[in-house]
């Protein structure tokens, strides 16, 4: 069975909030899967500080607020999996030449 939840990955009080709910309605959960992200399609120096700030929190601190509120019970149960998809973009940075820099890095890290 799959639920879905809708929330901001760029606050991590949400991220918080919807695991606890998460947690009440389902139990505990058997796989987490990372998959969100932002492309800003614009180069370093042509991408506004928030937009910078946003992109990271969703495309690598949600990673990491998701697994601190979903991995302990796995690990208690020693029972579950979590599937980060990051990209190839993380790979290969030039922030001269690329259109995409903050994304890439974003990338990198997971």
């Amino acid at each position: 069975q799959v639920h879905t939840y809708t929330l901001d990955l760029s606050k991590n009080e949400e991220i918080n909030a919807t695991a606890g709910k998460v947690k009440k309605e389902v139990g505990d959960e058997d796989i987490l899967i990372n998959n969100a992200g932002i492309v800003t399609g614009k180069k370093i120096f042509e991408c506004p500080d928030e937009l910078m700030k946003k992109t990271m929190a969703v495309n690598c601190d949600a990673c990491f607020f998701t697994a601190k509120n979903f991995v302990k019970s796995m690990i208690d149960r020693n029972n579950g999996h979590v599937v980060t998809i990051a990209s190839l973009a993380g790979k290969v940075l030039s922030l001269r030449s690329a259109n995409n820099p903050v994304y890439m890095i974003g990338k990198m890290v997971v």
